[in-house]
């Protein structure tokens, strides 16, 4: 079948959400899938997580050694605008744009990239309409969320009279599972304490916001694994998805709506669109005060929870991607085409060792300052030209190593379209205890580099014939002539050694 490539968006071990979902329907239907982190990660440089399910966790040498050997169709599946121009660099043969949020941030981009689709599937009706004033001409697939039904399903067999972190209580449960974020109505949340002080509304997901409810009932337990969700929700009484109204909310799809629900939980939901499909299995208040009520009400008449469990059933991923390869094959035939990607990378293996620089920092403003202490910078500006040195490590490493890259983290706050980067490099001992910007060393020019945006966090140079040809990894200095400073963050060397049995 086809290989399926994801690009680094989210990591495949963090809030298990709709790509790492319908990755595995893909994977399932056997096609190869390449999960992209978001992060390099030292280690197996692509590990088989599932069947015909590999994550890749360095992604510039994977495309750079690997990516050229596959050659059957790839279709690149993006839920990020921003990584639309990406699917040059994989030679995508076929490019979805799966449209799940109506971020403002993200509107230029799509104005800019959608067009350059293949098709687009939507998780709204709203987002629908948008996609289809963007890019007339593309054809739209509405595939909203689902749930991995069995699994919740299970939930309701499950005894938790605690919960780990809160105490004892003999009042009601009220749990919300997702991110604590702008868009949760807090004044929900302390209307909730205060009308049940002996009850508990329990949060669980990660803080992106530092504005909580400061009440003693309601309590904030951050992050939990997928693996533990369904005995959180045999905990709980009764589920709740308490957004506040604006254009994000208004084109969401809650995937918690559909797994509180498989877990036979009763749901009280403000007024989102997509929700209010769901009336009669879902309460959906217009007001504050109707949101209590109808928690009041699902207090007292406990709904049967088989009753809506099997109303989820429909909403399974499996029945999403249903649609999802049945749209497809329309407009990508080859996507039935058999594949045999997942016996080359189960013949194959490398490792990546990474190995941590030390780094000093020299600015023109201060040129007879030592700023050792200071963070990697480089760039220029008025206030001096910074440059960053980069000291070769201490450890004894094996130079026969297959390849060898350059590897810095440059975070997503830095604006620029391209990076200029001029690196040079240096066999001789550098004194960082004495180094400033006017000190002279006899540096050696390796490549300057016109950097567009990485596809991940990572910038990575391929450095291999410059070791070799030196016979030695040298030290470095980097600078660059863009208008602003830019931190380098995590520098490294990273070490990649071919580990099965061809290359002994």
């Amino acid at each position: 079948m086809t290989i399926i490539i994801y690009p680094p968006t989210i990591d495949w071990s963090f809030m298990r959400q709709r790509p790492q979902h319908l990755m595995r329907q893909f994977a399932k239907d056997n096609h190869t899938v390449l999960y992209f982190n978001k992060e390099n990660q030292p280690g197996k440089v692509w590990s088989e997580v599932e069947n015909n399910l590999f994550t890749i966790n360095h992604a510039q040498f994977f495309m750079d050694k690997i990516l050229p050997m596959l050659e059957e169709d790839k279709l690149y599946w993006t839920s990020w605008s921003k990584k639309i121009p990406f699917a040059k660099e994989f030679n995508a043969d076929f490019l979805v744009y799966d449209c799940v949020d109506d971020f403002p941030d993200w509107d230029d981009d799509e104005k800019r990239w959608v067009h350059e689709v293949d098709t687009i599937v939507c998780t709204a009706m709203s987002l629908k309409e948008k996609m289809k004033k963007i890019a007339p001409e593309t054809p739209v697939t509405l595939v909203p969320n689902g749930c991995e039904w069995e699994f919740f399903h299970n939930s309701q067999f499950i005894n938790m009279d605690n919960l780990e972190g809160v105490p004892f209580s003999d009042g009601p449960k009220i749990g919300y599972i997702g991110a604590w974020a702008p868009w949760v109505d807090k004044e929900i949340i302390s209307k909730l304490a205060d009308t049940y002080p002996h009850g508990q509304i329990i949060i669980i997901g990660p803080m992106l916001t530092s504005e909580i409810v400061n009440k003693t009932n309601v309590f904030y337990l951050g992050y939990r694994d997928y693996s533990d969700l369904p005995a959180i929700l045999a905990y709980f009484d009764i589920c709740i998805i308490p957004f506040e109204l604006n254009r994000i909310t208004e084109s969401t799809n809650p995937i918690k709506v559909y797994e509180y629900l498989a877990a036979g939980k009763p749901v009280v939901s403000t007024n989102l669109p997509e929700v209010k499909k769901m009336i009669p299995f879902v309460d959906v208040a217009d007001t504050h005060h109707q949101f209590l009520s109808y928690i009041a009400k699902a207090l007292v008449y406990k709904r049967n929870p088989s009753y809506l469990s099997q109303y989820a059933k429909q909403f399974s991923w499996e029945e999403r991607y249903r649609t999802i390869q049945q749209s497809l094959v329309n407009y990508f035939p080859a996507i039935n085409k058999p594949s045999e990607t997942q016996q080359l990378l189960n013949s194959i293996s490398y490792h990546n060792n990474t190995f941590n620089l030390a780094h000093c920092t020299t600015n023109s403003y201060y040129p007879n300052t030592n700023l050792k202490h200071d963070p990697p910078f480089i760039g220029e500006k008025p206030q001096g030209e910074y440059q960053c040195f980069l000291k070769a490590p201490k450890e004894n490493i094996d130079l026969g190593s297959n390849h060898i890259y350059l590897d810095i983290d440059i975070g997503t706050t830095h604006s620029f379209t391209t990076l200029h980067v001029e690196i040079n490099y240096t066999l001789n001992e550098i004194d960082f205890d004495k180094l400033t910007y006017s000190t002279k060393l006899d540096l050696h020019s390796f490549k300057s580099y016109d950097l567009k945006e990485s596809i991940n966090k990572t910038y990575s140079v391929d450095i291999t014939e410059l070791v070799k040809k030196l016979g030695a990894i040298p030290s470095f200095q980097l600078k660059s002539k863009n208008n602003n400073h830019i931190r380098l963050n995590n520098p490294r060397i990273s070490i990649f050694k071919r580990t099965d049995e061809v290359s002994k």
